[in-house]
């Protein structure tokens, strides 16, 4: 039998066999829909290296990826054409640049005092380089920040970014102790203020991973009392830590969202180094008299990986997190308590101060189980468990010592309900902390918790 074929049919079928068969060479690569300053920018995404006669299908993948991972830019219909006068190929894009202007108003409401605003502006720019400048601003009576981040994205097949930045938070944890408690609850007198002013180099690594190295200067000042009660005459303590920062991670981030993810995974593996000196400046609640300074080297190393699995109505989870490090004590023990590496297994655990908790070295991990409805409504149950290596203890006169080592073990678990609206999570649980306020709390919000990095401890 004689079968007849479509003549785009079957040229497509030759390309698909060519690329599969030979070594692919493309000579041209053509852009639509840019003006030409952005045209040049773009072009110069795909430029061959010197002494390169042809990109191969390698270099096109790059810079495709890189064109369209960066936020000035949509990108569509690409596709090959085949030249038979030179037996190679010329690569066709369209692309279209993004708006200008992006604002992002949102925020959150929930049943403690942790109740946020939230505007965000992005500015994007092309011109020989492509630029993202970006600003944040959270205000609310627990946590007030403010980020400014500007990424330069430099046309070349190695997707290189350099990134300065600005953060400022604020976190007031004595207006969040409104939570349900087993026991009396206890008020938790700290207020953290850190200040980071860094720079970020970004390259990816592979499809799915980003090296980051990054160098910052911190200045932080921690304001708390030694005792659970505070009367009108009392002066906090002081600790403020000036330190230059400098560090370098992994990341990868395939989560399905921001928060509560049912599906993907994200991996962080980070390696930070801290020189800086803290100044203790005794309050009235102090056993210290005197203000004194101490200096403080110290590494930080730390993993954390969640996984999720499963499909349609049952869906389950891990996640895992190590630190390792030789951060010294500070004076004091509060101070000591406050600026060490922290678990936050829960989407409202940034929001408190629990000591059990926090560690210099430690490991933990957890399951999430879920049940999720047209990837609308979950329910979600969460266990995870806390073991330090040494727990962080108070001595007389307020100095920190260490505990045995591995000589307890805490627990969190939650259980809750998640509806997933068009503007953001609607979310009821109830959380538990093995925490010596023992806390068990109900814990209602719309909208994201969300908060910007910290300054020691990402």
């Amino acid at each position: 039998l004689n079968r007849t074929q479509d003549s785009t049919e079957l040229a497509q079928k030759r390309q698909a066999f060519a690329f599969a068969t030979e070594e692919v060479r493309i000579e041209n690569v053509h852009i639509r829909g840019l003006k030409p300053y952005q045209n040049r920018y773009a072009q110069r995404i795909f430029k061959k290296r010197r002494k390169q006669q042809y990109l191969s299908l390698e270099d096109i993948k790059k810079g495709y990826y890189k064109l369209a991972g960066d936020e000035n830019f949509a990108v569509s219909s690409p596709r090959f054409v085949f030249n038979p006068l030179t037996n190679n190929y010329d690569f066709n894009l369209d692309v279209k640049q993004d708006r200008n202007l992006n604002i992002d108003l949102g925020g959150n409401f929930t049943s403690r005092s942790i109740n946020q605003l939230f505007v965000g502006f992005q500015y994007n720019y092309v011109n020989r380089l492509s630029f993202n400048v970006m600003l944040n601003v959270y205000s609310g009576r627990f946590y007030q920040s403010a980020q400014l981040k500007t990424r330069i994205n430099f046309p070349n097949l190695l997707r290189v970014y350099i990134e300065p930045e600005v953060c400022i938070n604020d976190w007031d944890y004595f207006k969040t102790n409104d939570i349900i408690n087993i026991e009396k609850k206890i008020p938790t007198y700290v207020e953290q203020i850190d200040r980071k002013y860094g720079l970020n180099i970004g390259f990816p690594l592979g499809r799915k991973f980003k090296i980051e190295l990054s160098g910052a200067y911190l200045n932080n000042d921690d304001l708390y009392s030694n005792y659970s009660t505070l009367v009108s005459t009392d002066i906090l303590d002081v600790t403020e830590f000036d330190a230059n920062a400098l560090g370098i991670s992994l990341k990868s981030n395939t989560l399905n969202r921001k928060m509560y993810a049912s599906e993907g995974g994200a991996t962080t593996l980070s390696l930070k180094y801290i020189d800086g000196k803290e100044t203790h400046n005794p309050g009235s609640t102090s056993s210290f008299v005197d203000s004194l300074a101490f200096y403080h080297q110290w590494l930080t190393l730390k993993f954390s990986h969640e996984q999720y699995f499963g499909r349609r109505l049952f869906r389950w989870g891990y996640m895992a997190e190590g630190v390792v490090s030789d951060q010294p004590f500070f004076r004091t023990y509060t101070s000591s308590v406050i600026s060490a590496p922290a678990f936050f297994p829960l989407q409202d655990s940034r929001t408190l101060l629990l000591t059990n908790f926090r560690a210099y070295n430690y490991v933990a991990g957890g399951l999430r189980s879920i049940i999720s409805i047209r990837n609308k409504f979950d329910f979600r149950l969460e266990a995870y468990v806390f073991q330090p290596f040494n727990r962080i203890l108070e001595s007389p006169a307020q100095r920190p010592t260490f505990g045995k080592d591995f000589s307890s073990t805490f627990k969190v678990a939650s259980a809750g309900v998640v509806w997933h609206s068009p503007i953001g999570p609607v979310s009821s649980s109830l959380n538990y902390y093995d925490d010596p306020k023992k806390q068990l709390g109900v814990l209602f919000h719309i909208g994201y918790l969300i908060f910007n990095p910290r300054s020691l401890h990402d």
